[in-house]
């Protein structure tokens, strides 16, 4: 314990509180030092008259724990409290507050219960309470093991804790009653000692005088043997009264509970039948939706929104009142995570027009591919047939194209989490593999031709064919081609054409220096359309160079070699349009990120967030060339609200860059390792 003084104690007074801990806590204090007992009653008794009136009462509880729990240690306190105890009973009775004579009262009792003080004392005390009038004293073992008396460790309205009932039961561990060495003791002690009818035995002086300190031990031992008893009873009677108010406090506090379960479940009772009445009601309310023309008036009054419907020429106005929702709990805010993603209606609206596009340039192609067939046979032009196979392959992927777009627009499943959202870069895959393989024949047969000059041209029939030919090509062209109005960015720019508007309005970001996206980042349009668009490109090409021979041999026919030479050249020509899709291709089969998005621009706008301190973990990568997802994880300043942050974050990426799926995983900036591989940003 901490060394004592006067401040110390005057500190410990002005910190005391009416709590039993520490009444019980100042109380062991004391009596550790009860060599200062005289100071200490000293102070005690000046702190106890500048004391507050409500803890005046409280400066006594303390003096009545010290005075009770010392008298084991010894009678110090218990005398020298006797001078000033009289006094601090009038100041507390004259100064206290109402109720506290009675609590006064019960100290009083407890005193002359257990014989604290002589009675003269106690009367004394009881007259300064009572006037004349001198209660009567019961006797000691006269205490009820249920009366209300005060318990010398704290306030008598406060039940004890467990840690007292505790603390209660290890000071009886070592009581007297359990002591067998002494008990030994005094039954070993003679019977001299105890029995005045073998005094006859004394002849002597000597020993008489062995017998006379052999009774002197005996009483001394006897006396100290029967203190310490007195005490442990004292104690153990302390002991019931702690255990009575703790066994009543909790059936107060069982008891309480009850009400409370009673109280509840009647609530439950009155909740479960205003629902049964309202949905009985719901059932008999009109469909709002069946009402043409509705009006909406909304007005406040007194916190409550109240919409009125009204329905044009109709007597009935129907009314639906709302609870109004705390500043920012609008109904605006409550978004759901894919709200403020257009991507996917994009997508739709794109794979739509692909579907049509496709469905009439394979029309288109299907008709010239036949007058090719026609007119090589009769021209007897294998640039013609070879043009003509050339379309048969673009039926085909367009066919490819077509049936990947579907197999994209089929639902995820468990196995398939993303969907079938790859078949459309599969399908575009095939579709190059195959322009590939027909110029791969084109130029067999060219070379054959050099080898064996053994064949003859119609140029007539062949310049008709190669020049529809190369009609037929640019019509599909032009039908293909997705840099006019109404197709969609995608996932590479940020936003798409109809609602690029709306959707500035529907986010803001004062801490981010916005640009339009769409002016630094190039469009890319649907896999399979691209494909088809780059297939009809390179049958374009092949056509210009079959009209290219067509004129050559229509006005020279002796150099029908130009034929299989022009198909040289714009084979390699196709073969050069197939690289950047090929590219693409490969990009988004190896999780790259797409050419449109600047890694190094999206993690250093997402740094320029308020509140966002590392962006480590960055992914970018495409489902198909125009579905970009982005997943990162961000850390964030621990006095920012991580909810807000992720709807921040989520918000920005979705407006700015119109991803079709973004995931954040907020972290806090001590979580990071710089060994950990994963937290350091990629090479370049």
């Amino acid at each position: 314990m901490s060394v004592f003084s006067e401040s110390a104690l005057e500190k410990k007074l002005a910190e005391l509180s009416n709590s039993q801990q520490s009444v019980q806590t100042l109380s062991l204090w004391l009596i550790h030092h009860r060599k200062h007992s005289k100071t200490i009653v000293k102070v005690w008794y000046n702190e106890l008259k500048k004391a507050q009136v409500s803890r005046k009462l409280t400066f006594l509880y303390l003096a009545n724990d010290v005075i009770q729990n010392s008298k084991k240690k010894g009678p110090e306190f218990t005398q020298d409290f006797a001078p000033l105890i009289i006094d601090a009973f009038k100041h507390v009775s004259s100064e206290g507050e109402d109720g506290c004579k009675k609590q006064l009262d019960r100290v009083l009792s407890i005193w002359q219960e257990r014989a604290v003080y002589e009675n003269d004392l106690l009367d004394k005390l009881s007259e300064v309470l009572h006037g004349e009038k001198k209660p009567k004293k019961r006797p000691y073992e006269a205490i009820k093991v249920n009366d209300e008396d005060f318990a010398s460790q704290s306030s008598p309205a406060e039940p004890p804790q467990t840690a007292d009932l505790i603390r209660a039961l290890q000071e009886l561990e070592n009581a007297a009653s359990s002591d067998s060495a002494l008990r030994q003791r005094i039954s070993a002690l003679p019977p001299e000692v105890q029995d005045t009818s073998l005094l006859h035995r004394v002849t002597d002086k000597e020993s008489g005088e062995r017998l006379s300190r052999l009774v002197e031990e005996a009483c001394m031992l006897l006396a100290d043997y029967s203190g310490r008893l007195a005490a442990e009873i004292d104690d153990r009677r302390q002991l019931t009264r702690l255990l009575a108010l703790f066994l009543q406090s909790q059936r107060d506090g069982l008891a309480q509970n009850e009400q409370k379960l009673e109280e509840y479940k009647r609530k439950l009772a009155r909740v479960t039948q205003v629902r049964k009445e309202l949905r009985s009601r719901l059932s008999s309310l009109p469909d709002l939706n069946l009402l043409p023309k509705i009006g909406i008036l909304i007005m406040f009054k007194n916190d409550r929104e109240k919409t009125h419907l009204l329905k044009d020429n109709a007597a009935n106005m129907y009314t639906i009142s709302l609870g109004s929702m705390p500043t920012g709990e609008t109904g605006q805010d409550n978004k759901h995570c894919h709200d403020s993603n257009h991507a996917l209606e994009n997508r739709e609206r794109e794979k739509q027009l692909a579907r049509r596009r496709l469905y009439i340039v394979s029309v288109v192609c299907l008709v010239f591919m036949v007058g090719e067939i026609l007119g090589g046979y009769f021209a007897g032009s294998l640039a013609v047939m070879t043009d003509a196979a050339h379309l048969l392959v673009d039926v085909t992927s367009f066919i490819i194209s077509l049936c990947s777009l579907w197999l994209s627009s089929r639902p995820a499943t468990h196995t398939l989490s993303y969907g079938w959202h790859r078949a459309e870069i599969l399908g575009a895959l095939l579709s190059v593999f195959t322009i590939w393989l027909v110029t791969g024949v084109l130029v067999y047969l060219a070379v054959e031709r050099l080898i064996n000059d053994n064949y003859e041209i119609e140029g007539t029939v062949m310049l008709i064919t190669s020049g529809c030919a190369v009609l037929a090509n640019i019509i599909m062209a032009l039908t293909l081609h997705q840099s006019g109005h109404g197709h969609s960015h995608g996932g590479l720019s940020a936003h798409s054409h109809g609602h690029s508007h709306e959707r500035k309005k529907a986010h803001s970001h004062t801490n981010t220096n916005h640009h339009d996206p769409e002016a630094s980042k190039k469009p890319q349009g649907n896999a399979s359309v691209r494909a088809a668009f780059v297939h009809v490109i390179g049958d374009l090409l092949q056509s210009i160079s079959v009209l290219v021979s067509a004129l050559i041999i229509f006005f020279r026919p002796e150099y029908k070699i130009a034929d299989p030479i022009c198909t040289f050249l714009f084979s390699l020509f196709v073969l050069g349009t197939t690289f950047t899709i090929m590219r693409d291709i490969l990009v988004v089969l190896m999780e790259g990120t797409p050419a449109g998005v600047a890694y190094g621009e999206v993690r250093g706008r997402l740094l320029s967030i308020t509140g966002v301190k590392a962006v480590h973990n960055l992914h970018i990568w495409a489902l198909t060339m125009n579905q970009v997802v982005l997943s990162a994880h961000v850390a964030i300043d621990d006095g920012t609200d991580p909810q807000a942050m992720l709807s921040e974050i989520t918000q920005f990426c979705f407006s700015t860059y119109s991803f079709h799926s973004v995931t954040i995983q907020l972290e806090k900036q001590a979580d990071q390792k710089p060994e950990c591989h994963l937290c350091q940003e990629p090479k370049h």
